[in-house]
């Protein structure tokens, strides 16, 4: 099975790095997230919601994000690599996590192959998220 979609919306500045850690009154240590990353959270939610399959995915899983920033002056060109914050692998790890809630697959750890990229776009800010289910070895992906 494959899911193919594109959703314009301004991406979240704000990664799921960026959740803080507090202390209760009995000393236990925990991690929180801050107002910025539940607002980040229904953004993603809400963009990722309609295209939720029936089932969950079975098996390994690919996982393909673009990340599209729209251009706002005349430093960058349609098509060129974003190299500034956030990182890609910071950005990612609320993608998953919303998918994982929303039923895309059971858990996230069934992600076992991952494509991603952010670029500078004139027209359009958003993601390109495509999901597969892959087969058992990485030859059957590849082969």
């Amino acid at each position: 099975m494959k899911i193919e979609f594109a959703e314009s919306f301004k991406i979240p500045s704000i990664t799921q790095q960026e959740h803080r850690a507090g202390v209760k009154a009995n000393g236990v240590a925990y991690i929180y997230d801050t107002p910025e990353i539940r607002d980040a959270r229904v953004l993603f939610r809400a963009h990722l919601a309609p295209h939720r399959p029936a089932e969950p995915l079975q098996g390994p899983i690919e996982l393909d994000v673009r990340w599209y920033y729209m251009i706002k002056d005349d430093k960058h060109e349609d098509g060129e690599f974003k190299t500034s914050k956030p990182d890609c692998s910071n950005l990612i790890k609320l993608i998953e996590d919303e998918m994982t809630r929303l039923g895309f697959w059971k858990d996230d750890s069934q992600v076992a192959l991952t494509f991603q990229y952010k670029i500078w776009k004139e027209r359009v800010e958003g993601v390109g998220i495509t999901v597969k289910q892959l087969g058992k070895t990485i030859m059957e992906a590849f082969g």
